[in-house]
């Protein structure tokens, strides 16, 4: 509460001093029937008392609803997205946000930028032999995102990356997710 104007006062907490806690906490839902909302939205809010209204969710449509649920795992207690799930919600938001600057939206080519990086730093996770299937729709959007990433510019050198290329790191996308590469003629 804030002292002067007696209004609720609400605090966004991110990057703590102490390591005990969690870098931001992003909530997410499944769009709900009982709420209207315009076309395009990506974030909700959440139907609940008034003191915390002004938090929200990001949407998620049934296909990442689903990978969200089941790719869950548990670290000390907590549930966090395995490596390769967190890997396709990253390729998922980049692919969102770029469609949305093409649209005309500004969107901090910051944003954009650091989940393309995140992509790259988390390959680092997996290996060669990590499989995981997706379902179609995440599997669509994977390939475009990989197909679209390789005429990106990323600075593997200054993400902390050496040893392999690009490609590679691409390469082993497909094949973790047992995506066929495009042909290219």
């Amino acid at each position: 509460m804030n002292k002067s104007t007696g209004n609720a006062q609400f605090y966004r907490f991110t990057a703590p001093r102490s390591e005990d806690y969690p870098y931001m906490i992003e909530i997410f839902s499944r769009n709900p029937d009982f709420i209207k909302l315009e076309e395009g939205a990506v974030l909700t809010p959440l139907p609940i008392d008034d003191e915390i209204s002004s938090l929200s969710a990001i949407l998620l449509n049934e296909a990442y609803y689903e990978l969200l649920k089941k790719g869950q795992i548990m670290i000390d207690g907590i549930p966090v997205l395995s490596t390769t799930c967190l890997i396709a919600f990253k390729a998922k938001a980049w692919l969102d946000l770029k469609e949305r600057r093409l649209q005309g939206e500004h969107i901090d080519s910051k944003n954009l930028k650091k989940h393309k990086n995140d992509v790259f730093r988390l390959i680092q996770l997996i290996t060669e032999k990590t499989r995981m299937e997706l379902s179609p729709e995440i599997a669509e959007d994977m390939k475009k995102f990989l197909s679209e990433i390789a005429f990106e510019e990323i600075d593997l050198q200054a993400l902390g990356i050496r040893g392999i290329s690009k490609q590679k790191m691409i390469d082993i996308l497909y094949k973790c997710y047992g995506l066929k590469e495009p042909s290219i003629f």
